[in-house]
């Protein structure tokens, strides 16, 4: 049986099952079962491999938790069993010399089982059997789990959770990491950015994916806040070989950055999930004091890259025009502290909010940015399902190192920038011919009113709060 069929059983037995409502819970089982399967599998190959040589493996799964002996269990104690032996067992792995321990206590730790039949939980478990993870076996599966990351990401809510593929690989291009770099990401969601980086460390070291076990721990960070994404990131860099990096779950805004003097990474890069609320008092962690998640996480990248680094953050269009003593701080200290080499528009996706690319280097303040707006080709509009092709990115691609200006790019000096009280807005300085406006669909209308709703709505409470402290 395929991977591909074997992945279509598994997630008819979630479509089916009580209490896997969401995508996030289906993928959230998908993920320890997976975890669990790929760990006892490796285990074995392991365990008879060192038994031939006369020598013995420090397992994690030991012979009453092995795949066979867990289901054994009968169909209706079940659930009772997942929840109340295996979870607690594997969430405190405790071989300490097996390369997996660390991994295997991260996704425990922070998963929940969500099935509450018995038998329905049997029946999923069972269909994984099927995986065996030879080394042909692997690339399907790298194959299928992209398929299902892309199934994720389908959706208005979801698009604002989730980075397409197409994007995070040209971000990866236009950072053109060197080989030996540490790479961060304190919103890494799937891990999206962090394997894409970690195949190109590969190409430029030419490190084999052993090798990377132990190269890469050193090398690959990340922080994620919501814990199915952070499996489903932890399983992406399995599969690409990694199983030590410095991962973290936690809420990455609650680490102050006001005087910072941790920990620093040569490249930086983010698509953070801006739909969540934080505490009331976490605008103390930072150097400029605010309440906006966009701002907070434009100052944690800006406190934790390293002096020479790169980094690229996707931000909210808001954070460009967006005016007042906050944003223009925080802006301030931007192009003073920092090199902005570019602030790259996006046409708005449909179902998305609209976004830019912004390109900052910890090598001096900015004397002059160079904007570049990715055109529509043939006014196509973009879509999840029609997303942008190499065409968009054509010129991108050709004049981002040279920062000329061109048919969609176009220079502005700081000085400019500062006359415009910091505003960073595309519009504002686009230089090119206005064209007369093509009337749009109704639903690119009505959700561009609903994003400028949500936005005036943050404003007036930021208004109150700051009217009510006086």
């Amino acid at each position: 049986m395929s991977v591909k069929e074997t992945f279509k059983k598994i997630f008819n037995k979630f479509d089916t099952a009580d209490g896997l409502g969401t995508k996030e819970q289906k993928m959230s089982s998908f993920a320890w079962m997976f975890f669990y399967r790929f760990l006892e599998s490796y285990e074995s190959t392991q365990s008879k491999r060192a038994a031939r040589g006369g020598d013995s493996f420090d397992r994690i799964i030991t012979d009453e938790y092995t795949w066979e002996k867990v289901s054994e269990t009968e169909d209706d104690k079940f659930l009772d069993y997942i929840n109340n032996d295996l979870f607690p067992y594997l969430k405190e792995p405790k071989a300490k010399e097996n390369p997996y321990t660390k991994f295997c206590a991260l996704i425990f730790e922070n998963t929940q089982n969500y099935f509450r039949n018995s038998i329905q939980l049997k029946e999923a478990f069972d269909e994984f059997v099927g995986l065996t993870f030879s080394s042909k076996e692997i690339e399907e599966i790298k194959g299928e789990f992209e398929s299902l990351m892309d199934w994720l990401t389908e959706g208005k809510e979801q698009a604002k959770k989730y980075t397409h593929r197409k994007l995070v690989e040209l971000i990866c291009d236009l950072l053109d990491i060197k080989g030996n770099e540490t790479v961060y990401d304190p919103a890494f969601g799937t891990a999206g950015f962090l394997v894409e980086l970690l195949r190109r460390l590969k190409e430029k070291s030419g490190k084999s994916s052993k090798k990377s076990k132990t190269v890469y721990s050193s090398t690959i960070h990340g922080i994620e806040k919501d814990p199915t994404r952070f499996s489903l990131g932890l399983i992406n860099l399995l599969l690409e070989g990694v199983n030590d990096a410095d991962l973290k779950r936690q809420n990455t805004l609650n680490i102050d950055v006001s005087q910072y003097e941790g920990d620093t990474y040569d490249v930086i890069a983010c698509n953070p999930d801006f739909n969540t609320d934080e505490a009331d008092d976490i605008d103390k962690n930072f150097f400029i004091s605010t309440n906006r998640p966009d701002l907070q996480f434009l100052q944690h990248v800006m406190a934790t890259l390293k002096p020479g680094g790169s980094a690229a953050l996707l931000l909210p269009n808001g954070v460009l025009f967006g005016s007042g003593k906050e944003y223009e701080a925080v802006k301030r200290e931007l192009i003073e502290q920092f090199n902005l080499k570019a602030i790259i528009g996006f046409p708005q996706v449909t179902g998305g909010a609209a976004t830019s690319l912004l390109f900052f280097e910890n090598s001096g303040k900015t004397e002059k940015i160079w904007y570049h707006q990715i055109p529509l080709i043939g006014g196509k509009k973009i879509t999840k399902k029609s997303y942008f092709t190499d065409e968009n990115f054509k010129e991108l691609r050709a004049n981002f190192n040279k920062c000329e200006a061109g048919p969609n790019s176009w220079l502005v000096s700081k000085t400019d920038i500062e006359d415009k009280n910091y505003n960073f807005s595309l519009n504002l300085y686009d230089p090119r011919e206005k064209e007369e406006s093509e009337l749009k669909e109704p639903l690119f209308y009505v959700e561009a009113i609903e994003e400028m709703l949500e936005e005036s709505s943050k404003s007036v409470k930021e208004l109150k709060e700051e009217l009510n402290n006086g």
